[in-house]
C-alpha cells in the first residue's frame, strides 16, 4: 500500500511539474502583475482549504483507514460532507459583507473585490472535491485519486495556454479553472454515490474525530503564515510585480518538496496509521519515520544541486527573470527550507499515531510567531531575501520543536554519514556555482559526476533502495 500510493502520487507530481513550466508564461506574456495577482488567490485558497475542510479529511484518514465495516464508513463520510457546508456557509456570509476589507489585506487596495469571490468559490469547490478524493485515498483506491488529481492539473495548464496565448486576463484564467474543477467535483460526487449507497444513512461524526482534527485547525493557519504571510506583506511593504518575483523563486525552489516529500506523505499517513504507537510497533514505526527522513535528505539535495546550477537560468527563459547572484542566493535559501518541512512533516505522524496533535499548535505558533517578527523586521531591509531567510529560521524552528514534542531524539532520526555528506555535496555545488557562474558545460559537467558520487553513496549506504531503483528500471525497460 505504501509503495503503490508513492508511485500513484509521483504521477501527480509529473503533471504538477508540467504546470509548473506553463505558470511562468502568464508573467511572461500577460504581466508581472497578473502573475502577483495569481500568487495571492491561490495563497489564499491554499490556506482556506485545509481550515475549511477541519481538517476532518485527516481524522476519516487516521480511523478509516483500518475500518472493515462498510456502513460506517458510508455514515462518516456522508456526515462528514455534509457538515463541512455549515463552515462554507459561514465563509460565504463573511466574504460577502468583508469584501472590500478582504481585498485591501490581500492586494494592498479595494480595486480586487472580484478576486475575493473567486477565492471564495475557488476554496468551496476544493474544500469538497478534496474531501472526496480522500475517500478513495483511505479505502486504497489510489487510482482514482489520482486520475482526479492529474484531471485538476490539465484543466490548470489548458486554461493557462489558453489565456497566454488567447492574450485573456488573469479573471478569465480563474473562472476557466473554477468552471472546470466543479465539472470534475460532479463527477467524483457520482463515482462515490456509486460506490456507497444512500439507504439507511445515520448523520453522526464520532467525538474521537474533532478531538484529532480540532487541534490541527489552527495548526493549518499557522502553517500558512510561515508559508504564505511573506507574499502579503512584500506586496504591503513592496508591490504586486515584486511579490511576483518572490512568488516564482518560491515556487520553483520548492520542487524538492512536492517531488519528494509530498508523495511520501501521501501514502505514510494511511500506512502507519495501521499501528499503535506502543510496545514492539514503536521501534517498527521510528525505523520506517528514520529512513523516511534519511532518504528523502538525499533525493531533496540531488534536486537542490539541480535548482543551484540551473533554477535561475530556467526561470530566465520562461518568464525574463534576471540571472544573478541574488537569485541563486534566493533559490538556496528557500530551497534549504525543504529540508526542515520533510524533517517535521515526517516526524509529525508520531505524534498522530501518539493523538498528541494538539501539541502542534504551540510549535506552529512559536514558528509563525518568529516568521512574522522577521518578516517586519528584514523584508523592509532586504526585500525578498530578508523573505526567504524568515521562512527558513521559521521552518528550522519548527522542525526543532516537532522533534522534542515526539520524544524521539536527533540520533535515532539521522544516520551521520547523511548529514555530512549532504553538507559538502551542497557547499560544494554552491562554491562551484559562484566560480563558474554561467558556464553551464562545466555545471552539466559536474552535474555527471555527481550523479555518480549519489550513486555510489546510495549503493554503499542504502542498498535496499538502490536495488529496488535498478529493479523497476529494468522492469520499465523490458515494457
Amino acid at each position: 500500500m505504501l509503495s503503490r500510493g508513492i508511485i500513484n502520487k509521483v504521477v501527480v507530481i509529473f503533471f504538477q511539474g508540467l504546470a509548473l513550466l506553463t505558470l511562468p508564461l502568464i508573467s511572461k506574456y500577460i504581466g508581472s502583475e497578473q502573475y502577483g495577482i495569481w500568487s495571492i488567490v491561490y495563497g489564499m485558497m491554499q490556506m482556506l482549504v485545509p481550515i475549511f475542510v477541519l481538517q476532518l479529511d485527516s481524522a476519516f484518514t487516521r480511523f478509516i483507514s483500518g475500518e472493515s465495516s462498510f456502513n460506517k464508513r458510508k455514515n462518516i463520510f456522508f456526515s462528514i460532507i455534509l457538515f463541512l457546508l455549515l463552515p462554507l456557509g459561514v465563509l460565504s456570509i463573511s466574504f460577502y459583507c468583508l469584501d472590500s476589507y478582504i481585498s485591501q489585506l490581500m492586494f494592498a487596495s479595494v480595486e480586487f473585490v472580484k478576486f475575493v469571490y473567486i477565492v471564495l468559490g475557488w476554496v468551496s469547490v476544493r474544500v469538497l472535491s478534496s474531501f472526496s478524493r480522500n475517500y478513495f485515498r483511505t479505502i486504497g483506491k489510489f487510482r482514482v485519486d489520482t486520475v482526479f488529481a492529474v484531471l485538476q492539473q490539465i484543466v490548470l495548464i489548458g486554461s493557462v495556454i489558453f489565456i497566454v496565448f488567447g492574450k485573456g486576463e488573469i479573471y478569465f484564467l480563474f473562472t476557466l479553472i473554477l468552471l472546470a474543477e466543479t465539472v470534475l467535483l460532479i463527477l467524483l460526487i457520482i463515482l462515490i454515490l456509486k460506490d456507497l449507497s444512500l439507504d439507511n444513512i445515520k448523520i453522526r461524526i464520532p467525538k474521537k474525530y474533532f478531538i484529532y482534527a480540532i487541534p490541527l485547525i489552527p495548526t493549518m493557519i499557522l502553517s500558512w503564515v510561515i508559508n504564505y504571510s511573506d507574499q502579503l506583506m512584500i506586496v504591503h511593504y513592496s508591490s504586486l510585480e515584486e511579490n511576483a518575483r518572490y512568488a516564482l523563486y518560491y515556487t520553483y525552489s520548492r520542487i524538492p518538496h512536492w517531488i519528494i516529500v509530498t508523495p511520501l506523505n501521501y501514502a505514510l499517513l494511511p500506512f502507519l496509521s495501521k499501528f499503535k504507537y506502543d510496545g514492539e510497533s514503536v521501534a517498527v514505526v521510528n525505523d520506517y519515520v528514520k529512513e523516511s527522513i534519511n532518504v528523502s535528505f538525499i533525493l531533496i539535495s540531488i534536486l537542490m544541486v539541480g535548482l543551484v546550477f540551473y533554477a535561475s537560468e530556467i526561470l530566465y527563459i520562461l518568464s525574463n527573470e534576471k540571472v544573478n547572484m541574488e537569485s541563486v542566493n534566493l533559490v538556496l535559501i528557500i530551497a534549504l527550507s525543504v529540508f526542515a518541512t520533510a524533517f517535521y512533516q515526517i516526524v509529525f505522524h508520531i505524534l498522530s499515531l501518539k493523538n498528541e496533535t494538539g501539541q502542534l499548535i504551540f510549535i506552529f505558533g512559536f514558528g509563525a510567531i518568529v516568521n512574522l517578527v522577521l518578516n517586519i523586521y528584514l523584508i523592509p531591509y532586504y526585500g525578498i531575501i530578508g523573505a526567504a531567510l524568515s521562512t527558513l529560521v521559521s521552518f528550522f524552528a519548527v522542525g526543532v520543536l516537532t522533534a522534542r514534542a515526539s520524544n524521539i531524539t536527533l540520533k535515532d532520526l539521522f544516520y551521520r554519514k547523511t548529514l555530512v555528506f549532504i553538507l559538502l555535496v551542497i557547499t560544494s555545488c554552491y562554491l562551484v556555482k559562484i566560480m563558474v557562474f554561467t558556464n553551464l558545460f562545466i555545471l552539466a559537467t559536474v552535474s555527471v559526476v555527481l550523479v555518480i558520487v549519489y550513486s555510489w553513496f546510495i549503493y554503499r549506504f542504502f542498498h535496499s533502495y538502490y536495488l529496488v531503483v535498478v529493479n523497476n528500471i529494468q522492469r520499465i525497460m523490458k515494457a
